[in-house]
Parts: C-alpha cells; structure tokens; sequence
C-alpha cells in the first residue's frame, strides 16, 4: 500500500496492522495490547520520527544510520546460534524492547525499567592478553541480561543482587571461569552466555564482567585476537 500516511506494520500471526505516521498512532489497536503502553492506540512511543514498529510488537531505532547499525549488529551476532535463539524469544515476547543507540556511553547495558538497551557501537574492549572484544558482543551480553529478565522478572531481580560472601563457582551446574568477588549471579550467568557467543564467533573471550579496558573502534564488528607482547588492530 502507497501512502504517506500509512505505515503497513505485520505481526507474527500475519495480521495486517495500520498505523498513522502523521497522528503517531495505531489506526487499530495495538496488537502488543498494554505491554508498552495503557493507551492501545499509541505508535512507536509518539516517536514516529525516529522510531518504526516492523512487527506490529517490537520497537526498534529508525533513523537510517542506526537501522543501518541494527541490522549490521544483529547479522554478524546472528551467526551465534546461542544469541540467535535468544533473540528470537525477544522478538517473539508480547513485552517490547528498544535498542538505544548512544555513542557517548561507556556502558552498554539493559534497563529493565524501561526494558531498553543502551548500545554504543564504538565501544569495544581491550583484553589484558592484548585481544580486541567489538562492540557487538556487548549487545549480545546485553540481549542474554533481557531474554532472562522475559523468561522470569522476579527470578532475573535476585539474580541483580550482589553476593556478600562466598565465591560462586557454579552456574545452573557449569563451572565459570575466573569470579570477580563483585560479579552478581545475573552477571555470571551472561557472562556464561556471552562465552558461549564468543566461542562461536571466534572472538576474545573475557575472564570475568570487569575485565577490559574501552576503545573506541570505528565498527561494531571489529574484533582481533592479539598476543602477550602485540596489540591486535
């Protein structure tokens, strides 16, 4: 359908949705229901100018730049089967997540307030064995924090505390690598994940969550395996 005033928005069931992109509303009601808002009639959080619902569920970045981002992150993480599985429960939730782009942050992380991850696509890590961690990978550690938060909300807030003593070595039975005393479980187990991915991708895997130090790359893929006496580039 051609109209500038239209937005053809289609859902997993293959129900056809209209939106005004003039109005920031849906022509119908919202077929996520009240997950994201208790006005069913809302469009892309009246952000139609910066935002686009392709689903009819799930919001995501619209400017060209950041579309261009979006898609350049999730096909290069899409070859991990482990992140693959995960993003697809996101996509397939009734509850919506937003991906931020913010280039001025050194925290990629997931709010589940607001159920939102902040990413900064320059962000990469420098490992202490010189190796180079892409900015993407953050994104995939950031989607394994929202898959379980969708899983099990009370589950996923316990896991946010931070142990007081004792040293955790076991996750769901799997023995982690080296703990930070200040890892909390929900960060052992996106860590594990994140391992996992990291395997599959052949990138750098970190230790434990505060291991790295930031640099700024020019790619959100870019990632290098380097040496104890060389930096990787």
């Amino acid at each position: 359908m051609k109209s500038r005033n239209l937005l053809l928005c289609t859902a997993a069931s293959a129900t056809v949705f209209f939106a005004s992109s003039a109005q920031a509303r849906f022509l119908q009601t919202d077929p996520a229901g009240y997950a994201d808002d208790m006005n069913m009639y809302t469009y892309v959080q009246d952000d139609p100018m910066d935002k686009m619902d392709p689903d009819g569920r799930t919001v995501v970045l619209a400017t060209p730049q950041e579309r261009e981002i979006y898609n350049k992150t999730i096909g290069y993480m899409s070859k991990s089967s482990t992140f693959t599985k995960e993003f697809k429960q996101l996509q397939a939730s009734p509850k919506v997540y937003e991906m931020k782009v913010d280039r001025n942050t050194n925290d990629t992380h997931y709010d589940d307030k607001n159920r939102t991850i902040t990413y900064n696509p320059t962000d990469a890590l420098r490992l202490p064995n010189r190796s180079l961690q892409s900015p993407a990978m953050g994104f995939g550690h950031e989607v394994d924090h929202a898959k379980r938060d969708d899983e099990n909300h009370g589950q996923f807030k316990k896991d946010t505390v931070t142990p007081t003593e004792g040293e955790i070595k076991f996750i769901n039975g799997v023995e982690t690598a080296t703990v930070n005393f200040s890892d909390s479980p929900d960060e052992l187990k996106a860590m594990s994940a994140e391992g996992k991915m990291a395997r599959e991708l052949g990138e750098p895997q970190r230790s434990n969550h505060s291991e790295g130090v930031h640099e700024k790359v020019d790619d959100p893929t870019k990632h290098c395996t380097g040496t104890s006496t060389n930096h990787c580039y």
